[in-house]
């Protein structure tokens, strides 16, 4: 079954009064995997922890969510790629410099739940 070979990754760069993000995680496919015609499902979603670590506590401020998207895998090991921007404006959650994280949700189209895994966390100044 499909699964992370590692955590997800995350990068940032200042764009004017943005900042583009790109979030990359990789997995392996079984061969019953890639031949699973309705392939597969992925999001990701940008959290500021409040306790410092990542998933540090229920309070963890929600930033923004991706749209779902769909693909089929073609190879036993992949690397999958988000990048989008976010406005600074929705990064700034407290006072200080902020601790986003990139929590990446994957399942196969079915009534399977997502496999969740979620990044280092990556300090900013907004």
């Amino acid at each position: 079954m499909a699964d992370y070979t590692d955590a997800p990754t995350i990068s940032v760069e200042p764009e004017g009064n943005d900042f583009v993000f790109t979030v990359k995680y990789t997995a392996s496919f079984t061969p019953d995997d890639l031949a699973f015609q309705d392939g597969f499902a992925e999001s990701v979603a940008l959290f500021e922890s409040d306790k410092g670590s990542v998933g540090g506590g229920f309070s963890d401020d929600h930033i923004i969510n991706q749209p779902i998207r769909t693909y089929r895998p073609s190879a036993a090991i992949q690397t999958r790629t988000f990048i989008f921007k976010v406005e600074r404006s929705k990064l700034d959650t407290e006072l200080g410099g902020e601790e986003i994280y990139a929590q990446v949700h994957f399942r196969r189209n079915a009534n399977e739940p997502s496999k969740v895994r979620n990044s280092a966390i990556l300090p900013l100044a907004v």
